[in-house]
């Protein structure tokens, strides 16, 4: 799915406006503008690990903030333990 996207906020910061995002409900990552998304990895911590995927620390991650988004009005909160996976004792974003 494409979604128009009003604001994708980290604590005070919004890192976009009016930007489209996907969501695709046969994956796990959300997409987004490829600036945006450098911006929240560099925001979190995360290290590029290959192939466009982002490595964070596991120990990190309960410290990590909340990013909010909002479409069509609605905010949708998502906690630190929505936006990574946890692959054995790998921990990835789930932003690409």
């Amino acid at each position: 799915w494409s979604i128009q996207l009003e604001s994708l906020r980290m604590g005070p910061r919004t890192f976009t406006t009016g930007n489209r995002a996907i969501i695709d409900t046969a994956s796990s990552l959300i997409f987004g503008p490829v600036s945006v998304v450098n911006a929240i990895h560099t925001a979190i911590g995360a290290e590029p690990y290959g192939n466009g995927i982002y490595q964070v620390n596991c120990n990190s991650i309960k410290a990590m903030p909340v990013i909010s988004l909002k479409v069509r009005g609605t905010t949708l909160n998502l906690t630190p333990a929505q936006y990574t996976l946890a692959v054995g004792d790998l921990c990835l974003s789930g932003f690409s």
